[in-house]
């Protein structure tokens, strides 16, 4: 299980870094040069010289450690230092701003740069905002002893 997650954490950070890099690209075909011109004043934040990351309160484990964000424990914490860090944000450029689930998924302007929760994505919310590839998927179930009434329950 520890294998899969760290698999899992590394192609995520992967990712992030990729789709991160490549907002801050010219039209160029070198990624070399694009990874080079990534600095922390090339992109647009809220804050210039900072980057702010959105998250719920609370911030349940294992995606942060004690309900802290800025204690660069757990996957999604870790997940976002590497994603600022690669961007050229060392972790005391990182703000974390505490942001309820409505406002994460609702359109219009938000109070982060970017965003990092267990949001389920669908359609409908992916009219509202933009999503990186999905990284954790769920395969929900109800557990009920043998013989229940709902034991051969159908969805």
């Amino acid at each position: 299980m520890m294998r899969k997650v760290s698999k899992i954490a590394f192609g995520t950070s992967l990712l992030l870094v990729a789709i991160s890099l490549t907002a801050c690209s010219a039209q160029s075909s070198s990624t070399t040069e694009t990874a080079a011109t990534c600095t922390a004043g090339a992109l647009p934040t809220l804050t210039s010289g900072v980057i702010s990351i959105g998250t719920d309160d609370p911030a349940y484990d294992p995606w942060f450690s004690n309900n802290d964000p800025s204690n660069a424990k757990g996957f999604e914490s870790a997940v976002a230092y590497a994603v600022a860090n690669e961007l050229g944000y060392p972790a005391d450029k990182v703000v974390w701003i505490k942001a309820p689930f409505n406002t994460v998924i609702q359109p219009g302007t938000k109070p982060f740069d970017f965003d990092i929760n267990q949001v389920s994505i669908t359609a409908e919310r992916a009219n509202a905002v933009d999503f990186s590839s999905g990284y954790y998927d769920v395969a929900q179930a109800v557990v009920t002893i043998k013989g229940s009434k709902i034991a051969n329950a159908k969805t």
